[in-house]
C-alpha cells in the first residue's frame, strides 16, 4: 500500500513539474532526483512482486501463523476494502498467477 501511494505521489509530483514554467530550472536544481526517484521506486516495487509471489507459494496458513493478530486484521481490511487489490488465485496454473501479477502492477501504475 504504500509503495502505491508513493507512486501515487510521484506521478502527481511528475505532471506538476512537467506542466511547470520552470521545468527547465527544476531539472538543473534536482534532475539526478526527478529521474532517479521514479527508477527507485520501480526497483522497489518489483522487489515487492518477487516477494509477494514468493509468499503466496509459501502459503497463506505459514504467515497468517507469523503475523500478530493487529497485523493480520489489518491485512484483512486492506484486501477486503480495496477496490484495486485483485485477490490471487488458489494454487493455479502459471498463466493465472503472471496474470494476477500484472492486474496488480496495472492497478498500481494506474492509481
Amino acid at each position: 500500500m504504500e509503495a502505491h501511494r508513493l507512486r501515487h505521489m510521484l506521478n502527481r509530483a511528475q505532471r506538476m513539474v512537467d506542466a511547470s514554467d520552470a521545468k527547465e530550472d527544476i531539472y538543473a536544481a534536482a534532475g539526478d532526483l526527478v529521474v532517479a526517484i521514479p527508477k527507485r521506486l520501480e526497483m522497489l516495487e518489483q522487489l515487492l512482486d518477487r516477494t509477494s509471489y514468493a509468499l503466496s507459494l509459501m502459503g497463506e496458513d505459514f504467515f497468517q501463523s507469523r503475523l500478530p493478530l493487529s497485523e493480520r486484521e489489518l491485512v484483512d481490511d486492506v484486501i477486503k476494502h480495496s477496490p484495486q487489490v485483485v485477490k490471487p488465485p488458489k494454487k493455479d496454473s502459471l498463466a493465472k498467477r503472471v496474470a494476477y501479477r500484472y492486474m496488480r502492477r496495472r492497478n498500481a501504475r494506474e492509481g
